[in-house]
């Protein structure tokens, strides 16, 4: 019987239990890991001074419009959200947290949706969303003749197998991120795929960001002259994932994004990767990518007090930084000249650049069954998939070695 993995890809990386997700604008909550059982939960403790100090810089720009979209809650906005609906029977196996946030999307995308979980508790949240009862199943297989497209949210250990199951019966998948738990894994898929023509879409979901859109066409359009560097950051406290480290399920968000942002893929990698919690797999992470003369630095972990979802782009004529969470885009024209034999800065205005206010997971989603439809290639397809798999593989190598590794392509 082909049962379907019982914690969803989103349950793994944040626990069974509920996450919280504490800002800096109202009482601080000091946290800690402890230790239970062989698991590592999280406990708290108020206290009502605040850390206004630690207040992000965002704080003082205004986002008007109304738009608000956080990729671990979901997209908010005011007013009714305008769907456009698609003659696609899809089955997603894997309705835990994050795996809810595909299934609000897809009953206003499909026309059809099966659902497929091993917990028989999952049904519930199924009714919630008016999915008829004929329609759920423990079984992922019960439901594979019946679709045109499988959307899979479940642990990584799982990912090829099921997506293995779903291509040889012919179907086009969606799979999230990390695409496999090694690039091995990652390439059978790939050739599975394209032996049998189908669709393999990876769920780097920041390539569908509005904001990543806008980014990229800056910089194809020379907007901040040469790019020196760049930097990101993607941490905040929260309970481990147990099937991949945070380099695999979190610094992959951004690794994935600078490739697509640059157009290119990294030459080497250097990388400080470590287990401070005693657990089997990472949860701190610095990496040091180089794309020729650019290089970018990505921060990810699991114990940072604050949460953040930010890059920052630097050229010698403007930079650009980014609030993935807060939806704001940037705009600074500080850059440093030469004049008279020194070197002087010069401070530019700050600005706020524009674009257009989309949920990214629905975007994205919707490029799946766009893609079906037309035979598209996707934006994040297997071998984007493959790629930031690929580079998440070298810092391994890299912190394990003490070296920096070359890529090789």
């Amino acid at each position: 019987m082909g049962k379907v993995p019982s914690h969803s890809e989103g349950d793994r990386r944040e626990g069974s239990t509920e996450r919280r997700d504490h800002g800096f604008s109202g009482p601080y909550c000091l946290e800690r890991f402890d230790r239970r059982d062989g698991f590592c939960e999280t406990s708290s403790h108020r206290r009502e001074s605040g850390l206004g100090a630690l207040r992000s810089l965002w704080s003082v720009f205004v986002l008007v419009g109304g738009f608000s979209y956080n990729l671990d809650s979901g997209f908010q906005e005011k007013g009714e959200e305008v769907v456009r609906g698609h003659a696609m029977r899809i089955l997603l196996i894997g309705v835990g947290r994050w795996g809810r946030n595909h299934l609000k999307s897809w009953t206003k995308l499909a026309k059809e949706l099966y659902v497929a979980d091993a917990d028989p508790a999952q049904s519930k949240v199924c009714s919630e969303f008016s999915i008829p009862s004929s329609h759920f199943s423990l079984d992922y297989r019960d439901f594979l003749d019946r679709v045109d497209g499988v959307d899979i949210v479940t642990p990584a250990e799982s990912h090829l197998s099921l997506c293995r199951d779903a291509l040889e019966h012919g179907k086009d998948v969606f799979v999230e991120k990390p695409i496999a738990l090694t690039t091995r894994e990652a390439e059978e898929m790939i050739g599975l795929a394209e032996k049998k023509g189908r669709i393999l879409q990876v769920g780097h979901i920041y390539r569908y960001h509005p904001a990543s859109t806008k980014i990229r066409t800056l910089l194809e359009a020379g907007e901040l002259g040469t790019i020196r560097y760049a930097y990101g950051h993607f941490m905040g406290f929260k309970r481990p994932r147990t099937d991949v480290g945070v380099t695999q399920t979190d610094a992959i968000h951004f690794i994935d994004l600078f490739n697509f942002l640059f157009g290119e893929r990294p030459s080497a990698v250097t990388a400080v990767i470590r287990h401070y919690l005693e657990l089997p797999l990472d949860d701190t992470s610095f990496s040091a990518l180089e794309y020729g003369n650019k290089i970018v630095f990505i921060e990810a972990g699991y114990l940072p007090p604050e949460k953040r979802r930010d890059i920052s782009i630097v050229g010698d004529r403007a930079s650009l930084s980014c609030d993935l969470q807060r939806d704001i885009l940037l705009r600074c024209g500080n850059r440093h000249e030469k004049q008279a034999g020194r070197c002087v800065a010069i401070e530019g205005q700050a600005s706020q650049v524009g674009f257009p206010r989309e949920e990214p997971l629905k975007v994205e989603l919707e490029a799946f069954a766009d893609s079906i439809e037309t035979r598209k290639k996707p934006l994040s397809d297997g071998r984007a998939g493959y790629e930031a798999l690929k580079v998440v593989e070298a810092c391994y190598e890299s912190s394990q070695s003490g070296r920096r590794v070359e890529m090789k392509w």
